[in-house]
């Protein structure tokens, strides 16, 4: 079969049926761990019919034979042992489903806890740092073997859909944009982790391409067109439904697997200096995770894991956890009324100094309010803010608040009691100002010993290059250039996803109206005059910016 040896490979076998359809077990427990006895509440609430009307029978099997026919029966296990128990729920036909549960007697999970000092919910545009000291219990286990402590620090440029998981967490599988967008794909179909399949595992592109920032252009184009050579005669089947920034974040997560690989487990207590998000400060998480095995009581090691998720301290309206009468407008929030109210789960004030608010509004003033645990919990903070005479004029208002202690959820209320008092405001974001900036620790650099003395041999003059050997100046599209995305489809002499700047500056001549031309194309996007791939639209580059890229390219002609 092609693709044998992948080991996300399936064979699929799909039945017709005319008729009756079989029903789905699903069990459900809280407890299925703990010290015996252990008594435990089993459900099958979860089961269910496809079709509605026919009536269910249950049989559950606990240690080898049938013990209850009810619904959701408790039983308890007496001695030590890991016991499968199992559900088979049958329709009024006689057809089965089955649903297997394991419990573990003799041993109890540890307790894992990732303690901090400071803010523990954000992280600011600036390096900053992060102080923790990851505490372990286990009732089984007199002392913790450190040897089976793992803690380790990661950044994730940007998340999948963008969550807004903040503080101590589980962490969900597709939490990278990256690695959801894989999972959502046919990727698995020809690559693996770290075997190869039909294609090459990601930690051998990982390996190859790594520190490489051309490749990310070449390989995101590569996922979306097509091709093969690099890595044997099966060709790469072209994705055009990908769009280039999903190509790109595909690439970014895989070009980094084999650094996260190679991570060194941090202490059980320290500092993190937290200063990869630089190059975008307000996209990404750092996620702290530590976990501890434990040595496995009567049974058998269980392992538990806790994570602490730091998020950018410029937080989206959009992304609120919870809402209330008002709507969600693109990327901001809208239709809000005296009471309506966005909220934001379990964060930390600790060293916050104030809050900005980016909001627009036509012809009403009104007060946003901050309350802690509900919305109306203790007040954080007040602050009015004024009509702006249009939807579409925002402004900025800063707000002092006051830090409660610990991490809560907040509530920014709309207040305006006195009527008209419906369609008050649009929020674009959020502003949490604090944090503490650090100056990372640079290592002395180490003298070397004197050298021998030597007589200098005086060297002929050479001709004068005063005003070639002048550093050149700095254009401003030279810097317009670095700020933005153009290095992932252009370079200066090389083509690229895109010509070269030295080709397009060949192709056009200093003039006004090729300046305004090539401007428009940079902020509109489009195709046709270097191939068939398009360039991505920019709109949120002004025309004046834009113009000075163009100013800028034209002067490479060689």
């Amino acid at each position: 079969v092609y693709g044998i040896d992948n080991e996300d490979a399936r064979l699929v076998r799909i039945d017709y049926n005319n008729g009756n359809r079989s029903p789905v077990a699903n069990i459900s427990a809280k407890d299925t761990v703990g010290l015996a006895p252990l008594k435990v509440a089993f459900s099958s609430r979860q089961s269910y019919d496809y079709d509605e009307a026919d009536k269910m029978t249950y049989s559950w099997n606990f240690n080898g034979s049938e013990i209850s026919t009810e619904a959701n029966p408790t039983f308890t296990f007496q001695r030590n042992g890991v016991y499968k128990t199992v559900l088979t729920v049958r329709d009024a036909s006689g057809i089965a489903s089955t649903d297997t549960m394991e419990i573990k007697v003799g041993n109890t999970l540890p307790l894992v806890m990732i303690n901090t000092t400071g803010n523990n919910t954000f992280f600011f545009p600036f390096t900053s740092a992060v102080m923790y000291n990851v505490a372990i219990t286990d009732n089984e286990d007199p002392s913790i073997d450190n040897n089976n402590v793992k803690i380790r620090m990661n950044f994730i440029p940007k998340v999948a859909n963008n969550q807004s998981l903040v503080g101590h967490q589980q962490i969900d599988a597709n939490y990278s944009l990256g690695l959801s967008l894989i999972n959502n794909s046919d990727c698995k179909a020809c690559h693996q982790m770290n075997a190869k399949s039909v294609g090459p595992s990601y930690m051998d592109i990982s390996k190859k391409y790594y520190g490489n920032q051309n490749a990310i252009a070449i390989l995101a184009n590569k996922i979306i067109i097509g091709g093969s050579g690099v890595w044997g005669e099966h060709a790469m089947s072209a994705h055009p439904q990908i769009s280039r920034e999903d190509a790109t974040e595909i690439v970014k997560y895989i070009v980094s697997v084999s650094v996260n690989a190679e991570e060194k487990a941090l202490a059980q207590k320290g500092e993190v200096i937290l200063n990869q998000h630089l190059a975008n400060k307000e996209e990404g998480r750092y996620i702290l995770t530590a976990a501890y095995t434990d040595k496995g009581g009567a049974i058998t090691p269980l392992t538990s894991s806790k994570a602490l998720i730091l998020r950018p301290s410029k937080v989206q309206a959009e992304d609120a956890d919870n809402t209330y009468n008002l709507q969600k407008n693109g990327r901001n929030m809208g239709g809000t009324n005296n009471g309506s109210y966005i909220m934001f789960k379990n964060i930390s004030l600790a060293e916050i100094t104030s809050l900005t608010y980016r909001y627009a509004s036509l012809d009403k003033d009104a007060t946003i309010e901050v309350h802690a645990d509900n919305k109306t919990g203790p007040l954080l903070s007040s602050i009015p803010i004024k009509a702006t005479g249009k939807w579409n004029s925002y402004s900025e208002v800063n707000a002092p608040i006051t830090d409660p202690g610990g991490n809560h959820d907040l509530y920014f209320v709309f207040v305006k009691k006195d009527a008209p008092n419906k369609n008050l405001a649009t929020l674009d974001w959020i502003l949490f100002n604090g944090g503490k900036e650090v100056v990372e620790k640079v290592e002395p650099v180490k003298q070397m010993p004197p050298m021998e003395k030597k007589v200098p041999v005086k060297k002929a003059p050479l001709a004068a290059t005063t005003t070639a050997a002048k550093k050149a100046p700095i254009m401003p599209g030279m810097s317009l250039i670095a700020k933005n995305d153009c290095k992932v489809c252009h370079a200066t002499s090389d083509k690229l996803i895109g010509p070269s700047y030295q080709q397009i500056a060949a192709k056009y001549q200093s003039t006004p109206a090729n300046f305004n031309k090539l401007a428009g194309k940079i902020i509109s996007g489009g195709a046709g005059n270097w191939g068939q791939v398009p360039m991505a639209a920019h709109p949120n580059i002004s025309k004046a910016d834009a113009s000075e890229i163009v100013k800028y390219i034209l002067t490479l002609k060689k």
